[in-house]
């Protein structure tokens, strides 16, 4: 046995997917990146200085009112 390559035709394959040139190109293309300063951005509630989106609030950035989990924790003492 040594030596011998078993080879299967092409067309006998069980899952080949055949897909057009316009499918292949949608979903094999990398998403484009989008630039920092292109970011939204907010003021923070506490400490007043700027903060730009991040992935993790994607869905409750309408809803973000602080920078960080210090600024959140001390919400009702004043601004430092």
């Amino acid at each position: 046995m040594k030596g011998f390559v078993f080879q299967i035709p092409a067309s006998s394959y069980c899952c080949s997917v055949v897909r057009s040139k316009a499918a292949i190109t949608e979903i094999d293309q990398p998403m484009k990146a989008v630039k920092k300063e292109n970011l939204p951005s907010k003021i923070c509630a506490h400490c007043l200085r700027p903060f730009t989106w991040r992935k993790k609030w994607e869905k409750v950035w309408s809803e973000v009112k602080y920078c960080s989990d210090r600024c959140r924790n001390c919400k009702n003492s004043p601004n430092s």
